[in-house]
C-alpha cells in the first residue's frame, strides 16, 4: 500500500510543480473498504500525504456514490487535478468500472456495479 502511494506523490508534486494554475492536485485514494481495522489503516497511509495535498479516500469497490463523493470532496477545496490510486488486491479489480466512472472509457463493462 506504502508504495502505491509513494508514487502517487512523486506524481502529486510532479503534476503540481508543472502546472499553470496555482490551484493544487488532489489525491483520490480508492481503497476496498473493510473491518475498521483496515480502513483505519488505509487513513494512516495516506495521512502524511495529507500534510502536502488535498486527499479523498473513496472505500468501495469502484463504487460511484463514494468515487463522486471523494472527486466532491476534492473539488471543494479547489484542485485543478486528480490523481487517481486504486488500491485493490488485483490491478484488474473493477478497471473498467474505474475507467468507464471517471470518464476514461465510453462503454461500461458488461458487469456494472452501481
Amino acid at each position: 500500500m506504502r508504495i502505491a502511494l509513494y508514487f502517487a506523490t512523486i506524481l502529486l508534486v510532479t503534476v503540481t510543480t508543472n502546472a499553470q494554475s496555482s490551484n493544487p492536485c488532489g489525491l483520490m485514494v480508492m481503497a476496498h473498504g473493510g473491518s475498521d481495522q483496515w480502513n483505519a489503516a488505509v487513513k494512516a497511509a495516506v495521512m502524511p500525504m495529507m500534510d502536502e495535498f488535498p486527499v479523498a479516500i473513496a472505500f468501495g469497490m469502484a463504487n460511484p456514490v463514494t468515487m463522486k463523493a471523494a472527486v466532491t470532496e476534492l473539488e471543494e477545496q479547489h484542485v485543478s487535478c486528480i490523481a487517481v490510486v486504486r488500491l485493490f488486491m488485483s490491478a484488474h479489480s473493477f478497471l473498467h468500472q474505474t475507467e468507464y466512472i471517471l470518464g476514461l472509457r465510453a462503454d461500461p463493462p458488461a458487469f456494472f456495479i452501481s
